[in-house]
């Protein structure tokens, strides 16, 4: 499973790197994000090569595909972070996560620029390029990511939620990729992710990634997360309850 997952990782690398950086059809998704031949190519590699092995269900941005009863599920975000790739902004990942029972089982967030792949799996903790991460850092100032979604209802509630941080902590950060920012989260590199309105996609693999360094990961009211909330808070548990005190959701 780990092999065939990191190779769909690999193979679609190669393809993102091919298309970065040359002019590409794009296409606006009806206000909520673009899309372009790179996003539709590598989705298809990745999918070709999981499905060979394993035909699971599929949840992916790009492709629908019917439900085949399986109690797995293959969740694909073939470019997480497209507006950064089209800009040539060198933060974006390829997301791969697997689903059991709408719980994660294993995950793969890859960097094709930088050549960081980040694996977890269920019980067994986080690596980098093979590396065991060890705890997480929170004797760091503390840095918030946010990621804001698409809609008006998600600006106003994020514009509510940072009313009540920003006083008390100003290192904000929107990076433009919620599965690497999850990853970078597992690797200290954040101290907590705060997003409302992304799709499961986007966050599939990094939700593994996080709960797997110790993170707590809750919606906004503090319930612990499921795949059909709209809300994510992710942080280690002594600053989860501070940024939780701060703003009070009221949707």
């Amino acid at each position: 499973m780990k092999e065939t997952m990191i190779k769909a990782a690999f193979s679609a690398g190669k393809i993102l790197k091919k298309y970065y950086g040359r002019k590409l059809n794009i296409k606006d998704k009806a206000g909520k994000g673009l899309v372009s031949q790179a996003d539709k190519e590598a989705e298809n590699k990745i999918l070709s090569i999981l499905l060979r092995k394993f035909n699971f269900n599929v949840i992916a941005e790009e492709s629908d595909y019917p439900d085949n009863n399986s109690e797995y599920c293959w969740v694909i975000d073939p470019i997480d972070g497209t507006t950064n790739y089209l800009h040539q902004i060198p933060f974006f990942c390829i997301s791969i996560a697997l689903y059991k029972d709408d719980k994660p089982e294993a995950a793969v967030i890859y960097q094709p620029l930088s050549k960081e792949l980040f694996y977890a799996e269920h019980g067994k903790g986080v690596c980098i390029n093979g590396k065991k991460l060890g705890k997480l850092n929170t004797n760091t100032p503390a840095i918030i990511d946010c990621n804001l979604g698409y809609s008006d209802e998600s600006a106003r509630l994020f514009l509510e939620a940072l009313n009540g941080i920003l006083p008390q902590y100003h290192n904000i950060r929107n990076l433009g990729s919620s599965a690497l920012e999850l990853a970078y989260l597992a690797a200290s590199r954040l101290d907590c992710f705060l997003s409302y309105g992304d799709e499961l996609y986007d966050v599939a693999a990094g939700i593994l990634m996080a709960q797997e360094s110790g993170c707590l990961v809750t919606n906004w009211e503090g319930i612990p997360w499921n795949i059909k909330d709209k809300s994510l808070l992710v942080a280690p548990p002594e600053l989860h309850g501070k940024i939780r005190k701060i703003f009070v959701s009221d949707f």
